[in-house]
């Protein structure tokens, strides 16, 4: 073919490929590449044409396109990652666009690095054009011939520096369109990971990675929590944000060549793990843009796992005991909610478990509170191991548990059976170190067995209920709820409501008791308070003072009491009586930390000398709260207050209160007193007590004396001191009065 012609032919090639691209859409742009490669080399009887693309740091290059003639194999996919030293003689030419034709390479310097190569591949003549970006190389454009030589020409050189800048802008746009998309990508997985719920966290992490190896075309990403070793090296120990290691050099499983890109998951100072990242191209991992979004990606994913961690937090905080990590009432009661809905579908029964452990502020205030703290946690501990899969537990407050059985409505005896199981391990001892600990539980049972006993809230009431019942009939006890308990409930709700009535409106008034000595003048009184019920009457102390220990009532009802029994100590003053008055008061006033200043203070007002007030306390009350008591004692004690040990005899180790306390007067308990004619065992206690004080110089005072004999009995033993019936009933304050007046004038006769 005449020059002219192949001139005329190669414009009109090139004009054809000049077309092709400029109206070629993004997406045929790759299309558009492989057919001006194949023209191209078709119209020089090339063996080869081919585009390399560089890594941004031009230190590496992937062979991207490549056309090849009939016969000739492809050689792609061996040309990635080759390092562009190979090149270093010919970069500065095309970094300047200037393309570097070959017409033979035999003609070459024999001992340049270039030919060497060259030869290496059977490569004859070729030519080499650079693909120009707009601050950077892209990469370069090559035709080889294996067969021939040949002299490209001026004009062949430029029409195919023109095509490299065709191919070049094409390739500027495609990455264009890639980074649009993959910042759109990116921009979608935000909104995803934002809204994702905690629940959905690890299918959302799992879904984000596989569009983003899809976007890649990623061998693979994964995100590791656990990294492996050389990773983690790199990472953590390095203080890397990234990382780029060879397959094996990384750990991967199984070894494989692929570059692999590892990027750290932190948010703050939390380290949730990493990214691993395998493609066939380092190139890809040199690009800024590509980098800057898998961190994106990295820092989403982090900042989710924080979020959810926090979440977890919250709800931990939210539904869990932070002591024992058990549920607590509100999620308790959620759980049981959903189960109760099944239950009769299922032909299952359930049971309600109010659990409380008997005496346990008295063991935690005695024995430490991280003593205490650790029972709570044993106990704990003991419940769950008694309990199935579809059974709840939840600790509600203090020393209190709650549990839910559920098992077949016909199996009656296992849910017997395990209630007992639960009832023994808390009376199992508890060990811990060098002490023993031995404890028990009250344990109320309610049964699902109605319309109205089928919500959470009925079942905890009464549970609760039954519970309460167990420790008013002695504590270490199963009550299973029946409607008698509901009805004490409400009896008791009826007496907290009068007596709080009670209290606003001043109903409670003072008798008293005389005390006597053997010549029968009265050396003392014991004030008695009675409630002047505004239907019932006036009622005794043992209609409502358990009750009111046990509701608290006792304190303000207390301190009632010893107001106005301070006023009747006065208003004796001015009648000319300089004996002490015994009023009794609840170890829950002695372990109030205010009480002996508010003793003081009741004094003060009332202007009288605290001698004249003498406090009498149960043996019962002294292990409430020991060292309490004792502090409050010996404060009340330094400002003249006198002690009486009420009810000597029956408590648990008088003779350390004895020695430890300041008690100035122990009263026999009428238990001994009223059997003392007809029990030789009572008598003996009686003798006992009395040879005891005389050694310790303490005054015994006998309550309860109803008979003669009893008190020539009582005097015989020695007994100085007497109350009860024999001499007088308690009395109103007017006829008190005149008691002791009478009194007076009989013994003078």
């Amino acid at each position: 073919m005449p020059v002219a012609e192949q001139r005329l032919s190669f414009s009109k090639l090139i004009a054809r490929i000049s077309a092709r691209f400029v109206a070629a859409k993004v997406q045929d742009i790759d299309a558009t590449i492989d057919f001006a490669l194949e023209a191209i080399g078709s119209y020089f009887k090339a063996d080869r044409s081919y585009i390399f693309e560089f890594s941004e740091n031009l230190k590496f290059a992937d062979n991207t396109f490549e056309w090849c003639a009939e016969g000739i194999p492809p050689v792609i996919e061996d040309m990635k990652n080759l390092p562009m030293d190979m090149y270093v003689g010919w970069i500065s030419a095309w970094q300047a666009g200037e393309p570097i034709p070959v017409d033979d390479v035999s003609r070459l310097d024999s001992h340049s690095p270039e030919r060497q190569l060259l030869e290496s591949q059977g490569i004859k003549a070729l030519i080499m054009v650079p693909l120009p970006g707009e601050d950077s190389l892209l990469g370069m454009f090559g035709i080889d011939l294996t067969q021939t030589t040949h002299a490209w020409s001026p004009e062949q050189v430029d029409l195919l520096q023109v095509v490299g800048e065709l191919i070049g802008s094409a390739i500027r746009r495609k990455h264009a369109d890639g980074s649009f998309r993959l910042r759109e990508l990116v921009a979608e997985l935000a909104v995803r990971f934002i809204n994702v719920p905690t629940a959905n966290v690890e299918t959302t992490i799992d879904q984000a990675l596989a569009e983003i190896r899809s976007f890649f075309n990623f061998q693979s990403i994964k995100f590791h929590i656990k990294l492996p070793a050389p990773i983690f090296l790199e990472l953590v120990q390095q203080e890397r944000e990234t990382c780029l290691l060879s397959g094996r050099r990384a750990g991967a499983s199984p070894p494989a060549e692929f570059p692999t890109f590892a990027i750290r998951v932190r948010h703050s100072d939390e380290f949730f793990g990493g990214l691993v990242i395998q493609h066939q191209s380092r190139r890809v991992f040199q690009q800024a843009h590509i980098i800057e979004s898998l961190k994106l990606v990295a820092n989403l994913i982090a900042g989710t796992l924080a979020r959810r961690q926090t979440e977890q937090k919250v709800e931990r905080l939210a539904y869990f005991d932070e002591q024992t990590g058990l549920p607590n009432r509100v999620k308790f009661v959620l759980d049981l909610e959903r189960q109760l809905i099944t239950l009769e579908s299922q032909q299952n029964a359930c049971m309600v478990l109010f659990i409380d452990l008997d005496h346990f502020k008295r063991s935690n205030d005695s024995l430490g509170r991280d003593f205490g703290d650790w029972v709570l946690v044993e106990t704990a501990k003991r419940i769950v191991s008694t309990l199935t899969e579809c059974d709840l537990v939840a600790r509600l407050v203090g020393d209190q548990f709650v549990v839910a059985l559920f098992d077949k409505a016909s199996n009656v005896a296992n849910f017997e059976q395990r209630i007992n199981s639960i009832h023994e391990l808390l009376s199992t001892p508890y060990r811990i170190e060098n002490y023993v600990y031995h404890g028990s539980g009250s344990i109320g049972v309610a049964c699902a067995d109605s319309e109205n006993t089928r919500t959470p809230q009925s079942l905890l009431k009464y549970s609760e209920l039954a519970m309460y019942s167990a420790k008013s009939n002695g504590r270490n006890l199963i009550e299973y709820y029946t409607s008698d308990i509901s009805d004490n409930a409400i009896a008791k709700a009826k007496l907290y409501d009068e007596l709080r009535e009670a209290i606003e409106e001043d109903q409670f008034e003072l008798f008293f008791q005389p005390q006597l000595n053997v010549s029968h003048q009265v050396i003392g009184v014991e004030a008695l308070v009675r409630w002047q019920h505004p239907t019932r009457g006036l009622l005794s102390p043992t209609e409502f003072i358990e009750f009111c220990e046990e509701s608290r009532l006792i304190i303000p009802i207390g301190r009632l009491v010893l107001q106005k029994a301070c006023q009747a100590i006065h208003e004796f003053e001015e009648k000319g009586f300089r004996f002490p008055v015994a009023v009794n008061v609840s170890a829950e006033q002695m372990c109030d930390t205010r009480f002996a200043s508010e003793v003081e203070d009741i004094l003060g007002d009332a202007e009288i000398k605290p001698e004249r007030l003498r406090i009498e306390l149960t043996e019962s009350s002294m292990i409430k709260d020991t060292k309490a008591v004792e502090s409050c004692m010996h404060a009340l004690r330094k400002i003249g207050v006198s002690f009486s040990l009420d009810d000597f005899g029956t408590g648990y180790s008088s003779l350390s209160y004895l020695k430890s306390l300041p008690i100035q007067e122990i009263k026999l308990d009428l238990r001994f007193v009223r059997d003392i004619l007809h029990n030789s065992h009572d008598a003996a206690i009686a003798r006992l007590v009395f040879a005891f004080a005389r050694e310790i110089g303490m005054e015994v005072i006998a309550e309860g004396v109803e008979e003669i004999r009893q008190y020539e009995f009582l005097r015989e033993m020695g007994c100085k001191y007497f109350q009860g019936y024999l001499f007088s009933v308690p009395l109103s304050f007017t006829d008190f009065v005149a008691f002791v007046r009478n009194n007076e004038r009989s013994t003078r006769r």
